[in-house]
This record gives C-alpha cells, sequence and structure tokens, in this order.
C-alpha cells in the first residue's frame, strides 16, 4: 500500500511542509519518487520532496548572506562562528 493511500480517509489538512502535504504533493507530481521513498531510497519526505522538486535545498550562502562571500569580512569570522555557519549549512543538506 502506498503511503499516500494510507492517507486517504484521514483528516489530511496539512498544508505547506507537512509530512501528509508533501506525499500528496509527491504522488500527484512524481509517483516514481513515491515508490522509491517507500523502498527506503531516500531517507526523509523531505529529501523526496526536494528530489520532486516540489521544495528546494536552502542555499548555504544565502543563509550566511551573499555580502560575507569572497569579502574581507570574510576574513574576519572567527572559529565559532565558522561552526556555526558549518553546522547550520550541512543541517540543511
Amino acid at each position: 500500500m502506498h503511503c499516500i493511500e494510507a492517507l486517504r480517509g484521514k483528516n489530511a489538512s496539512g498544508g505547506g511542509n507537512s509530512t501528509s502535504y508533501l506525499l500528496r504533493r509527491i504522488a500527484k507530481k512524481k509517483p516514481e519518487i513515491l515508490d522509491a521513498y517507500e523502498r527506503g531510497e531516500y531517507p526523509s519526505v523531505r529529501a523526496a520532496a526536494i528530489a520532486a522538486a516540489i521544495i528546494s535545498k536552502p542555499d548555504a550562502y544565502a543563509e550566511i548572506g551573499a555580502d560575507d562571500i569572497n569579502t574581507e569580512s570574510a576574513m574576519h569570522v572567527t572559529p565559532t562562528q565558522s561552526a556555526t555557519r558549518l553546522i547550520h549549512a550541512l543541517a540543511f543538506e
């Protein structure tokens, strides 16, 4: 049984980035990705939604501010700031 079939008949009012909403969107737009998700080929619904182009990965450069990249101010980043930025960027991979 598809995940989406399990959602039918239930209160599927979730929207935005809720699991039920993303599963319904994946089933409608890219059913082959839903099948792959059910086989365990994606670690999460979010990863499957990214593969289906329903949501996009955040741009790590946009997260830290494009002005900080390749500028003199980027040279004055403390190790703590650098580690925080790296952890934040990897969390959205």
